[in-house]
């Protein structure tokens, strides 16, 4: 069973601790991340593609092209998620207010 934790990002390049991310999702096996790109045009893109490359095993982006708000990202990578047969998804907010090893 694999499970996906949805990550909205809006223009978070400068507050998104990626490398974290990765490292938590990387100690659960079945956890893979989607970080969802809600149309950013800080750089977040361009920072979610590397963190992609750096992570394969854990990480996939979906970029949206234009901002729609939180929910909807939320909403799109939950859908995105069961539409790769995640099972259980679940959701982080990029800033990580909540920790990781709470969602993961």
């Amino acid at each position: 069973m694999t499970r996906t934790i949805v990550v909205p990002c809006f223009n978070k390049r400068r507050r998104l601790d990626g490398d974290r991310l990765l490292a938590a999702a990387r100690e659960e096996p079945n956890v893979r991340l989607l970080f969802v790109d809600d149309g950013s045009t800080d750089g977040t893109a361009s920072m979610l593609e590397s963190l992609r490359s750096r992570g394969p095993d854990a990480v996939d982006v979906l970029s949206k092209p234009q901002h729609q708000a939180k929910g909807e990202a939320v909403r799109s990578g939950l859908l995105a998620a069961f539409e790769r047969g995640a099972e259980g998804p679940g959701y982080l907010d990029a800033d990580l207010a909540t920790a990781p090893s709470e969602t993961l």
